[in-house]
């Protein structure tokens, strides 16, 4: 017979047979007989992502004020963080300028947000204000810095001046310098927390077309200083098919785990689910900004729902350029599957009910234990990458390159699309040195993602995303750390990726 990655490829004719039907604009329906054994069913559904409008009923824009209203500056911090959506924001005056630091969470158009913000400045800056700054930051550390004239904004925002728009004054996308002034108010929030679904699925294993767990994730976060976050979660699983997956521990009978070329650092999943309420994540991050267009991480703790250990990543990303580059470095070990705090302490794991001992463990030790990371390393070169040719517009290339978590070595490409509305398509494949048979089915790792902004979905606006990643065949060759922070996404303001406007028409 004919036997790739230990699975009988024979095939029992030499015709396939298949039929494709159209139902519409919207997508078709097709089934089909294969190898002489195969009976396939299949739908494909079509969507326009470039055509999807949003419609919020929103706060509306304060109106410009020639002259100030007012002098309290709380208020005017209150209203920055509900009105244009600058979290954990500060104010200081400097002799003729007004400096608003601050998260932006409500509007993925910064335009938006810095035209809301300076319209509630002039509300409340002295006649003697003639800038407004406005810089934008993330964990504590600044991104970008956007200066407003204050009588040239006010004369657009009024329709003064023939062409010019309120935009056309924002001076963006300059270097955050720092500032000494006295701060005269705030609105700083140490602790926050959230509920919020999580999906994790796997398409086309061998066990079952589609493997899923849905549950939701209690999540809390604490900001010891601004640059100190202490976080956690706790998943609560709802309904999961994971029995299905034979890859569990308690299963010594597993017919795709033949060999010991890499841990068990996924295909243990099933034993990771198996409890109803268990802690996914438990971390101290600490972000830093050592000197100009140069972010750092450090964090150490429970760093997933199967892993433990420290880490850091540095990312050099100058100022509104289409490349960046970054390094991570990660020392691990693998939780235990059983206990919310426990790590393995030994790099081979024996399955309940088995005796090492046993004449069948000693002539064939790999069905009656799991090869699992006692400790390890892990870490990657990564390069970001989006082009300015035409045919590859609004697009972004990442190749990382290092070891990875099972210490196979090799590459992780990633290539991904937006279109108008925000919704980031992508593809990934994976190329370590593993071999096809060590690899296992599926013979490399490779998957697909979608991410959708909540603000296409919501009647409110919103920075957030609901990601679904879809991963064929999961094994253990070509795994990632899946953190919980990621500096390229944490620095997007400094070149916008990820929080782009909607351009739909």
């Amino acid at each position: 017979p004919q036997v790739r990655a230990n699975s009988d490829m024979t095939q029992h004719t030499p015709w396939n047979i298949g039929m494709n039907y159209r139902l519409g604009d919207w997508g078709d329906a097709k089934i089909s007989y294969q190898r002489g054994d195969t009976l396939t069913l299949g739908f494909n559904f079509y969507t326009n992502f470039n055509h999807m409008k949003a419609s919020w009923l929103d706060t509306p824009k304060p109106k410009v004020q020639a002259a100030p209203t007012s002098n309290d500056w709380q208020q005017a911090s209150i209203e920055l963080l509900h009105n244009a959506g600058y979290q954990q924001n500060t104010i200081a005056v400097s002799n003729t300028k007004v400096i608003v630091t601050g998260e932006q969470v409500k509007y993925r158009d910064k335009d938006e947000a810095l035209e809301r913000a300076a319209a509630v400045l002039t509300h409340y800056a002295s006649d003697d204000i003639t800038e407004f700054h406005i810089i934008e930051q993330n964990n504590g550390v600044a991104l970008t810095e956007t200066i407003i004239n204050r009588e040239d904004y006010i004369s657009a925002a009024n329709y003064n001046q023939l062409g010019l728009t309120p935009q056309s004054t924002f001076d963006k996308y300059q270097e955050p310098t720092p500032t000494f002034s006295s701060i005269v108010a705030q609105s700083i929030k140490h602790w926050d927390y959230g509920l919020s679904p999580s999906l994790q699925q796997s398409l086309g294993g061998p066990e079952a077309f589609y493997l899923f767990s849905l549950g939701l994730s209690a999540h809390s976060n604490y900001w010891l200083t601004p640059k100190l976050e202490l976080g956690g979660a706790i998943y609560i699983n709802i309904i999961d098919n994971y029995d299905k997956f034979n890859y569990g521990i308690d299963s010594p009978q597993s017919p795709h785990v033949r060999n010991e070329a890499t841990p068990r650092v996924r295909t243990m999943f099933r034993s990771y689910v198996q409890d109803p309420v268990r802690l996914s994540q438990l971390q101290l991050t600490w972000f830093e900004q050592p000197t100009e267009s140069i972010y750092t991480q450090v964090y150490g703790g429970y760093l997933e729902s199967m892993f433990a250990g420290v880490g850091s990543e540095i990312l050099y990303r100058p100022m509104n350029s289409n490349w960046a580059l970054g390094l991570d470095m990660n020392y691990l070990s693998q939780r235990e599957a059983d206990s919310w705090f426990g790590i393995y302490s030994d790099n081979y794991f024996y399955y309940n009910g088995v005796n090492p001992d046993s004449q069948t463990c000693i002539n064939n030790p790999t069905s009656c234990r799991a090869y699992v990371l006692n400790q390890g390393t892990t870490g990657h070169l990564t390069t970001y990458y989006t082009p300015d040719w035409s045919f590859l517009s609004n697009t972004l290339f990442k190749v990382s390159a290092g070891k990875f978590l099972g210490g196979d070595i090799g590459a992780r490409i990633d290539f991904s699309k937006q279109f108008k509305s925000g919704v980031i398509a992508g593809v990934y494949t994976v190329f370590t040195d593993l071999t096809a048979d060590e690899y296992g089915e599926g013979s490399y790792n490779k998957g697909f993602y979608v991410s959708i902004p909540f603000d296409i979905m919501t009647v409110k606006p919103s920075t957030n995303r609901a990601i679904l990643n879809w991963e064929p065949i999961t094994r253990d060759g070509g795994q990632m750390l899946r953190k919980k922070h990621q500096l390229y996404d944490r620095t997007d303001a400094r070149s916008p990726w990820v929080q782009r406007p909607n351009t739909s028409q």
